[in-house]
């Protein structure tokens, strides 16, 4: 009986050893071509109609952001997973306005920006924010006062119309921060409830420094086939903003 229970214990074992191999330690194999890439696109989202791909940009071994331009010169983008030892298309977009892909959602390390803009939108520049609104509390007899938080960013579009910003080592730091304050203070009285007032917003501009609205870039459809962590990026006005 107990040899018996020894073999158990032994092939379970076995089972996560395989399992965690499968899952966090063996090396992803080769991208698909580009052929395969547009091929899986287009059999997943048809309407997508995939043509060129942009580029392969990985975030890390194992996430991939394939930017790519359809027959009818729409602005698209894609996001790959490596799995079960081999790529997988999750979700493919047919507009490609900023958008956060946080691959482990509770560490901001591992987040990144990503965009695929019109050309025909006519930007020169986008300016990325990491925000936080001031706010006055009361909690437990405690009056509490938060200032403002306004951290900025600069990409320039003039060279390539796509690409990839992991979060900045201040960005990390600020967010962190606002981590152990919430946790820390997660009390709120009747008159002013605590809210999610951290965010991510942007700008966008144009050689003039005029902000028209990107309307190619912000329009379009999805299709998800497996759930990533995938965060909305706001588009900012002035009055968001103050002069520094």
């Amino acid at each position: 009986m107990r040899k018996k229970r020894v073999t158990a214990i032994s092939i379970v074992i076995l089972a996560l050893t395989v399992v965690i191999y499968f899952f966090y330690i063996l090396i992803p194999k080769t991208f698909p071509n580009d052929e395969l890439v547009i091929k899986s696109i287009n059999q997943l989202f048809p309407e997508a109609k995939a043509s060129v791909v942009q580029e392969i940009i990985y975030l890390d071994e194992r996430h991939a952001f394939v930017p790519f331009i359809s027959s009818q010169n729409h602005y698209g983008r894609s996001f790959w997973v490596f799995e079960m030892y081999q790529w997988k298309l999750a979700r493919v977009d047919t507009r490609g306005e900023p958008i956060i892909w946080s691959i482990k959602e509770k560490d901001p390390s591992t987040h990144y920006i990503l965009w695929h803009m019109d050309p025909r939108d006519q930007l020169s520049h986008i300016d990325f924010y990491l925000l936080r609104d001031r706010g006055y509390f009361i909690s437990n007899g405690v009056h509490r006062y938060e200032p403002k938080v306004q951290m900025k960013t600069s990409i320039s579009l003039q060279d390539q119309s796509y690409g990839v910003m992991p979060f900045s080592e201040e960005w990390i730091e600020v967010i962190s921060t606002f981590k152990i304050l919430e946790k820390g203070n997660n009390q709120s009285s009747w008159l002013f409830p605590r809210q999610q007032r951290s965010y991510i917003g942007w700008m966008h501009f144009d050689i003039h420094g005029e902000s028209n609205f990107p309307e190619r870039s912000v329009n379009g459809s999805s299709y998800t086939k497996k759930n990533i962590n995938l965060d909305f990026v706001r588009i900012l006005n002035e009055g968001d903003l103050e002069s520094q």
